[in-house]
């Protein structure tokens, strides 16, 4: 008797199947750093739009620092920082992102010393990855004629 050489369909297919299971968890794997690679690269644009933001702000000398919200919509390249204000933003178009900067006044002793500036930047997250996201960055800006 001459016994065929090769492999039979069904050693092929379980091969393949003991193949794919050990290949699955390795192709999921990947997905998954993908995604949170984009998380993180969501997160640099965010801390970087917040940081240019706030330098914007501290550009302005404390004085005319208008006390307030300034909504997304009015935060944009060549818009004053306030109504009647001469200051201008110069600033880079974010894309998705929006941003608000909400400033308020510290007085201690009858003096005013401080302007509490809170910068909010808020994005949607990638697709599947949740809710939308915002991060806060809240610095104090010293009034410099005390």
């Amino acid at each position: 008797m001459n016994k065929s050489q090769g492999f039979t369909f069904f050693e092929l297919t379980f091969a393949l199947f003991i193949l794919i299971l050990m290949l699955g968890p390795l192709i999921f794997l990947s997905g998954e750093s993908r995604r949170g690679m984009g998380v993180n690269i969501e997160d640099m644009f965010a801390h970087c739009a917040a940081y240019e933001l706030t330098e914007q702000v501290f550009s302005i000398p404390f004085s005319e620092l208008p006390i307030g919200v300034i909504e997304n919509d009015r935060i944009k390249d060549g818009v004053p920082i306030a109504t009647g204000s001469h200051w201008l933003f110069c600033i880079s178009d974010i894309g998705s992102l929006s941003r608000k900067i909400e400033i308020s006044e510290f007085q201690k002793d009858g003096l005013l010393k401080y302007k509490k500036i809170n910068v909010q930047i808020m994005w949607k997250p990638l697709e599947g990855a949740g809710s939308s996201r915002s991060l806060t960055q809240t610095t104090l800006y010293a009034n410099e004629n005390l």
